[in-house]
């Protein structure tokens, strides 16, 4: 076991989740293995409590320190990394002329390593100790991620990008060059494969990735969907509602659904641990979706503002009316040369309330601390939201 002494920054599981955080100015930390051989918090709390049970324990004391539970993020790309900062005009010309041509790069086995290395790096060095982000339409890209992780014992969760539509051609899912299986059927034996090989080793976790519905072929996302019946442990996560030229392409491709987020339902990939990233543009019926199936939302606020989509109000959870209206709850305001989009100040509501959208909202969703992804939301009409990094589609 192991001590130590500085102020403390906690959740409180007896308090609401917005007012939850605790600041011990003179707090004691106690870390100790498990049944099963893990490191996990044994003891926290004021140090004239605690001390006394502890003893004989050496103690370690870091005066004019906070020790603070690391930040989880519900959505990044490590393959983005090099190019945060491009210039464009919007989410899909971003794409085509700097994300795509970056991700070709991580066919590379060795490229994918290094840049796992660094992403990995650049999370634990800003205190991100949990995150759930996109790799790749490679398998090379995944495997390194994974590996890296792994080796810093994070708290991990990605899978293969899953792309057989509308994006350059080497970067599309492959088909084997030797074997029956079309692009997409490998697609999806490439996943199971991953989550088979990955899902649950040490802190790591497999996540079903469709890039976005528009660079699937229904045939995809209905395979999708149906890995995600047959693996309920594992995630999902996607992109949904973040720019209004990418909400009329994804109906002219689905017609039938109702929505931009129903097509995701109509394929079986709405549920628990199924995160979708952005969920701007969103009407009743869409709030209403989220709620039922219990999918959690990722908002992005630094790429709505550098991609001049919008931003939303919503803070850490959408409100409802009675009798299932919602309120509004959305709102964007443009600037002068009606450029990008400016940020409202979101609802006030102190150090405490930022600090557990930052950590103890995320967990539950990625089960950190509990198999019940909305146990944090006691609320019945809320869904569960919570705000990430910069990061970009």
């Amino acid at each position: 076991m192991k001590a130590y002494r500085s102020s403390i920054l906690y959740f409180s599981p007896a308090a609401a989740p917005q007012a939850s955080a605790v600041l011990e100015d003179d707090g004691l930390l106690v870390v100790g293995p498990n049944a099963q051989g893990r490191q996990v918090v044994l003891a926290v709390g004021p140090y004239r409590e605690l001390q006394p049970r502890f003893a004989d324990l050496a103690v370690t004391h870091w005066p004019g320190r906070i020790i603070a539970p690391g930040f989880v993020d519900l959505h990044s790309h490590y393959p983005q990394t090099n190019v945060i900062g491009s210039p464009a005009e919007g989410l899909l010309p971003w794409l085509e002329n700097y994300t795509f041509p970056e991700e070709k790069r991580f066919s590379s086995p060795e490229y994918s390593a290094q840049e796992a290395t660094f992403f990995i790096a650049e999370l634990l060095r800003h205190g991100v100790t949990t995150a759930l982000t996109f790799a790749t339409s490679h398998s090379s890209s995944v495997n390194a991620l994974f590996q890296e992780a792994q080796q810093q014992q994070m708290r991990l969760i990605t899978g293969l990008c899953l792309m057989d539509r509308h994006a350059p051609v080497d970067l599309l899912n492959q088909r084997p060059a030797a074997g029956l299986a079309d692009a997409t059927e490998q697609s999806l034996i490439d996943s199971e494969n991953l989550l088979q090989r990955w899902h649950g080793v040490d802190r790591l976790g497999y996540a079903i990735t469709p890039r976005f519905a528009p660079t699937s072929t229904d045939a995809q996302l209905r395979g999708a969907g149906e890995l995600a019946a047959r693996y309920p442990e594992v995630w999902i996560q996607s992109h949904v509602a973040e720019n209004k030229a990418e909400i009329a392409w994804a109906r002219e491709l689905f017609p039938a659904s109702r929505s931009y987020l129903a097509t995701y339902a109509d394929f079986g990939l709405m549920r628990q641990r199924a995160v979708y990233a952005h969920c701007i543009h969103f009407d009743d019926e869409d709030r209403a979706l989220m709620r039922s199936t219990g999918a959690a939302a990722a908002i992005s606020p630094t790429s709505n503002l550098f991609l001049g989509t919008r931003f939303t109000r919503c803070w850490r959870r959408i409100t409802w009316g009675g009798k299932g209206r919602a309120k509004p709850v959305c709102h964007s305001r443009r600037n002068s040369s009606g450029g990008s989009t400016r940020q409202v100040p979101p609802k006030r509501s102190g150090w405490r309330g930022w600090w557990a959208t930052c950590c103890r909202a995320a967990k539950p969703i990625l089960s950190c601390s509990t198999p019940k992804p909305r146990r944090c939301w006691p609320a019945r009409r809320r869904w569960p939201i919570t705000w990430t990094s910069c990061c970009f589609r």
